[in-house]
This record gives C-alpha cells, sequence and structure tokens, in this order.
C-alpha cells in the first residue's frame, strides 16, 4: 500500500550555537630550539669573559707559587674542569633566567 504521492520531508531547523562557530583546538607544539642567535651571542660572550677569568686565575696561581711557572702540569686538569663549570653555567645562567628551562633539554638531550 504505497501512496499515490509521497509526503514532504521538511528539514529540522539548523541550531546555530557559540559551539558550532569554534574551530577544534590544535596545540601548538613548542619551536625546537627556542633560543636564537642572541642568545648564542650572549652565551659566547660569557664564555670568552670566563676564560678570561680562568686565564687570570691560574696566572695568579702560578705567581703564587713559582713551581708552577716551569712545570703547569698540575694546573692543567683543574683548568679544564673549571672551563667546563663555566660552560654550564653561562648555558645555564642564559636559560635559566631568560627562559626557565633546563640547560640539558634546552641543548636537545633527551633521557634515557
Amino acid at each position: 500500500m504505497l501512496p499515490d504521492e509521497p509526503d514532504e520531508i521538511t528539514p529540522a531547523p539548523v541550531i546555530e550555537s557559540e559551539a558550532a562557530k569554534l574551530e577544534p583546538f590544535a596545540l601548538k607544539s613548542p619551536a625546537e630550539p627556542f633560543w636564537n642567535y642572541s642568545d648564542l651571542g650572549l652565551i659566547t660572550g660569557l664564555l670568552v669573559a670566563s676564560v678570561v677569568l680562568i686565564l687570570f686565575g691560574v696566572g695568579a696561581l702560578a705567581l703564587i707559587k713559582p713551581a708552577l711557572r716551569n712545570d703547569p702540569t698540575p694546573l692543567l686538569l683543574p683548568t679544564q674542569f673549571l672551563l667546563y663549570g663555566f660552560i654550564y653555567l653561562c648555558f645555564r645562567l642564559v636559560f635559566g633566567l631568560r627562559y626557565g628551562k633546563p640547560v640539558f633539554r634546552s641543548l636537545g638531550w633527551r633521557p634515557s
């Protein structure tokens, strides 16, 4: 039993709301690396100042102990540790004070 004419189908009214107009939220991934060349220049400048400070300290120590003038070998390893410490300190100052980020993750190191 089919009717002669099909009933007209009326579409449901479209309800416009605030939620329907919103676009999906896309998470913005942080830029890696987040630091730039001005930070690199600042770190380089701090490192140059650190090396000058280390050289003055080692020179003063060599003046105090005359035996180190002839054989500066005992100064090499402590000077190298001081240099590594100052390198870390320069990175820590720039990344910590400017961005509040840890040093090793900022350099791309990932925990294993």
